[in-house]
């Protein structure tokens, strides 16, 4: 039994063949698998019974062609997992190229696509550029030759005109500022003064053609004479003095009718037969100091309280200015409606005895017959006059015909610019003008 199992020891540990160098891992481990069951096998059988020398030859025998199957069927399966692969990496290796070739057709296809776009965008603004181009030289040319007609029609102007011609024309600045200053200020005196220095131009010209606008200016100075005077400054100075004078006035004190009985008499009569008359006057001469009664017709009137007094007076300079605001407003109904009140409040609460308050009445009398407004002429005659007179000389003067030599030069400006912008031998390309974000983006 020692021996048996002595033997199983030495064949369990006696060392395999080595593999052969091109033979997988895989078959080494079934073979170490196959020969581990072996063993166990073995070491079984020795522990039940011993064999005999026959059956254990005959056992390691079929033991060894088992490892050899198990090393085939491995080699076959290290081979077809190497087929595989190469089959796998193959595979995905075509699959790589057919869709680079598909990406490379795509991007080919959109960038030609994008190209043709973005030519098709940028004819197009060049074409707007162009338009607009030539519709800004246009105008600009047409503005640039209409103010060169006009400065060549106004040297041709001075060219013709005469040194006397510059008076003509100081006339009517004076005529001009004579209106403003009558529409303005109503000023009929300032107006005629401008007036009258309009004419002493005309009459340094010393021109027979000038007679009939001197004649109309003449008549423009007589209506403006006829006009009455108005001296709205006056009144206005005399308003504020007569306000200033206002705390000066006395007020009306308390007013008592006059008593309605007659005056008795005391005088006793020398009749006899009056002796009752007598004792009757001797009586009322001896009570009249003790008790007296009197019978008065009409209302006692207070006395007003100061703060009244100070309100009456505030309302009084109150009316003063707006008579003062009627009289730069030119309104006369105002003007006399708020004097006719103030002469009524100084007949009932002022004391009219008194002589300060009887000019400050009398004053304001005399500016009730001041006139504030007048009817002015809306137009002079001569304003007119002068300035038809100045448009009939203007017409006279014949504009110089224009040289169109200039303006050839002008049209053919733009052709020569784009020739300038090409060199010889060179076509135009259109040059990238982006006029908004969404065409940036595109390019």
């Amino acid at each position: 039994m020692t021996d048996t199992k002595k033997s199983a020891d030495e064949k369990a540990n006696t060392p395999k063949a080595a593999p052969e160098k091109n033979e997988d891992k895989s078959a080494e481990k079934t073979t170490t698998a196959g020969q581990q069951k072996t063993t166990t096998a073995k070491k079984t059988t020795v522990a039940s019974k011993k064999p005999s020398a026959s059956l254990r030859t005959s056992n390691t025998a079929s033991s060894d062609r088992k490892r050899s199957k198990t090393a085939v069927f491995a080699f076959l399966l290290a081979i077809l997992a190497v087929a595989s692969a190469a089959g796998v990496y193959y595979w995905l290796t075509l699959a790589q190229q057919k869709l680079a070739q598909e990406i490379r057709t795509t991007l080919n296809n959109d960038t030609a696509q994008l190209k043709q776009q973005t030519e098709q965008m940028l004819s197009v603004q060049k074409n707007t550029f162009d338009k607009r181009l030539s519709e800004m030289f246009a105008q600009e040319k047409a503005s640039y030759l209409e103010e060169m007609a006009s400065l060549k029609q106004q040297v041709h102007i001075l060219r013709q005109n005469q040194p006397s011609d510059w008076l003509l024309y100081e006339v009517e600045y004076l005529i001009r500022i004579a209106g403003r200053t009558l529409w303005l200020s109503h000023d009929t005196q300032a107006a005629i003064s401008l007036l009258k220095d309009a004419n002493k131009r005309l009459e340094e010209l010393n021109n027979p053609q000038y007679l009939p606008l001197r004649k109309v200016i003449q008549q423009d100075i007589e209506t403006l004479n006829l006009l009455p005077p108005t001296n709205k400054e006056q009144v206005i100075l005399k308003l504020m003095a007569l306000d200033s004078q206002l705390p000066q006035l006395p007020f009306a004190m308390v007013y008592i009718p006059e008593s309605a009985e007659a005056e008795n008499t005391f005088e006793l009569s020398e009749d006899i037969g009056d002796w009752q008359e007598n004792l009757r006057r001797s009586w009322n001469r001896f009570t009249k100091d003790f008790i007296k009664i009197t019978t008065r017709k009409g209302n006692v009137k207070p006395l007003m309280e100061p703060k009244y007094q100070e309100n009456l007076r505030h309302n009084v300079s109150l009316k003063i200015q707006m008579a003062k605001w009627a009289v730069t407003q030119e309104n006369q109904s105002i003007y006399d409606q708020e004097l006719a009140e103030i002469q009524s409040w100084m007949e009932q609460f002022f004391d009219m005895d008194q002589v300060v308050n009887q000019r400050f009445y009398q004053s304001i009398q005399l500016l009730k017959s001041e006139l504030i407004t007048v009817q002015l002429p809306t137009e002079l005659d001569a304003l007119k006059a002068v300035r038809a007179l100045l448009d009939d000389k203007n017409i006279d003067h014949l504009v110089e015909p224009e040289d169109n030599t200039r303006e050839a030069e002008i049209e053919s400006l733009p052709n020569a610019i784009e020739e300038s912008d090409l060199q010889p031998g060179e076509e135009e390309k259109p040059e990238p003008v982006v006029s908004s974000k969404d065409d940036q983006e595109a390019i």
